[in-house]
Protein backbone atom coordinates (compact mmCIF):
# COMPACT_ATOMS: atom_id res chain seq x y z
CA UNK A 1 0.00 0.00 0.00
CA UNK A 2 1.55 3.28 -0.75
CA UNK A 3 0.65 6.33 1.41
CA UNK A 4 -1.38 8.82 -0.39
CA UNK A 5 0.29 11.78 0.45
CA UNK A 6 3.90 10.17 -0.54
CA UNK A 7 1.92 9.87 -3.93
CA UNK A 8 0.86 13.57 -4.14
CA UNK A 9 4.68 14.74 -3.62
CA UNK A 10 5.52 12.51 -6.42
CA UNK A 11 2.96 13.84 -9.23
CA UNK A 12 4.83 16.19 -11.57
CA UNK A 13 8.61 15.09 -10.42
CA UNK A 14 10.86 14.81 -13.24
CA UNK A 15 12.85 11.31 -13.53
CA UNK A 16 15.30 9.75 -16.13
CA UNK A 17 14.57 6.52 -17.11
CA UNK A 18 16.50 3.83 -19.21
CA UNK A 19 16.17 4.14 -23.00
CA UNK A 20 15.15 0.46 -22.81
CA UNK A 21 12.13 0.12 -20.41
CA UNK A 22 10.62 2.51 -23.27
CA UNK A 23 11.76 0.80 -26.60
CA UNK A 24 14.11 4.25 -26.76
CA UNK A 25 17.66 4.03 -28.83
CA UNK A 26 18.79 7.27 -26.48
CA UNK A 27 20.69 5.53 -23.63
CA UNK A 28 17.87 7.36 -21.24
CA UNK A 29 14.91 9.32 -21.71
CA UNK A 30 13.74 12.03 -19.33
CA UNK A 31 10.02 12.40 -18.27
CA UNK A 32 7.69 13.17 -15.18
CA UNK A 33 5.79 11.38 -12.94
CA UNK A 34 2.10 12.42 -14.16
CA UNK A 35 -1.17 10.34 -12.76
CA UNK A 36 -1.65 7.30 -9.93
CA UNK A 37 -3.93 5.09 -10.99
CA UNK A 38 -4.86 1.42 -10.14
CA UNK A 39 -1.87 1.00 -7.84
CA UNK A 40 0.35 1.91 -10.80
CA UNK A 41 2.51 5.34 -11.52
CA UNK A 42 2.15 6.72 -15.05
CA UNK A 43 5.56 8.51 -16.58
CA UNK A 44 4.92 10.79 -19.61
CA UNK A 45 7.83 11.61 -22.04
CA UNK A 46 7.44 14.51 -23.57
CA UNK A 47 10.31 14.28 -26.24
CA UNK A 48 8.71 10.50 -27.08
CA UNK A 49 5.22 11.84 -27.15
CA UNK A 50 3.77 8.92 -25.00
CA UNK A 51 2.99 7.10 -21.46
CA UNK A 52 4.24 4.45 -19.24
CA UNK A 53 3.04 2.53 -16.71
CA UNK A 54 4.80 1.02 -14.14
CA UNK A 55 4.89 -0.32 -10.45
CA UNK A 56 5.81 1.44 -7.20
CA UNK A 57 8.68 -1.02 -6.99
CA UNK A 58 9.62 0.09 -10.58
CA UNK A 59 9.19 3.54 -9.65
CA UNK A 60 11.57 2.95 -6.86
CA UNK A 61 14.57 1.69 -9.23
CA UNK A 62 13.87 4.68 -11.70
CA UNK A 63 13.91 7.46 -8.92
CA UNK A 64 17.54 5.93 -7.76
CA UNK A 65 18.13 6.03 -11.21
CA UNK A 66 17.65 9.26 -11.68
CA UNK A 67 19.33 10.52 -8.97
CA UNK A 68 22.42 9.54 -10.39
CA UNK A 69 21.49 10.10 -14.09
CA UNK A 70 19.50 14.17 -13.44
CA UNK A 71 21.32 15.83 -15.94
CA UNK A 72 22.67 12.98 -18.33
CA UNK A 73 20.04 13.49 -20.83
Amino acid sequence: CVEPRWIQSLIGVDVVIPGYWVGSPAASQRGFIDDFRDDLFTIYFRLLGTNCTISYNDLKTIIDYSQFRRYAV
